[in-house]
């Protein structure tokens, strides 16, 4: 919801502060109120500190801590490159240690007690599924069955030692298509370098957009 301000000449000075006081705050407050618009999440301040009765000096003292405030979590948007490329690759590896059904790979690549969830995409969704890390591995070493999982576009964010991974996929089973659907991971990052603490998918057995990948290369 978009607050809505009172034009600043309408904003009443009241006797509580001097004139010559009252037009230094209005000018401080029209510069600041580009940076009040643009602290979306600040929007329950606004409303308990803000009126169009307010003296002056409490729109300053509001304008003043609005500007302060972070409008995204620190070193979301500022990652380096090289740190999304290394979250990247920890997903890639990731895939590839399961299309090569190697557990001991895929172990040092989850984080202990990792959880792994899915849900059925389409007009019936099923109920989620949760399966573990032990529970994941375990299936990994049971069958023999090649594995193929690609991902495309994905959209990466980092901050500080959190990071997610969103990427549409395919996956395909002994050379066969199988699903596609959306992955969401959440991986940290420790001593041990960035690691999966979570994956969420979808799966999507039909409707399934191409994937701008091709085909399954054999």
């Amino acid at each position: 919801m978009k607050l809505q301000f009172e034009p600043i000449d309408s904003v009443r000075t009241g006797d509580q502060v001097g004139g010559a006081f009252a037009s230094v705050t209005l000018g401080i407050v029209a510069v600041l109120r580009p940076v009040l618009y643009s602290r979306g999440k600040a929007s329950w301040l606004l409303q308990s500190l803000m009126s169009a009765s307010m003296p002056p000096l409490r729109w300053l003292a509001a304008a003043l801590i609005l500007a302060g405030l972070p409008q995204t979590p620190a070193g979301a948007q500022g990652a380096p490159d090289a740190e999304r490329q290394a979250v990247l690759a920890t997903v890639d590896s990731l895939l590839t240690a399961m299309s090569r059904r190697d557990v001991a790979a895929s172990r040092n690549l989850l984080i202990p007690g990792a959880v792994l969830q899915s849900i059925r995409d389409g007009e019936t969704p099923g109920l989620p599924r949760t399966q573990s890390d032990t529970a994941y591995l375990h299936a990994l070493s049971a069958d023999t069955s090649a594995l193929r999982e690609r991902i495309w576009a994905p959209t990466t964010q980092v901050a500080g030692t959190l990071a997610a991974v969103w990427a549409s996929y395919d996956f395909h089973v002994s050379g066969r298509f199988s699903h596609c659907g959306v992955d969401s991971f959440i991986l940290l990052k420790s001593v041990s370098g960035w690691q999966v603490a979570s994956v969420a998918y979808t799966i999507r057995q039909s409707g399934c957009t191409p994937s701008p990948l091709g085909p399954l290369a054999p």
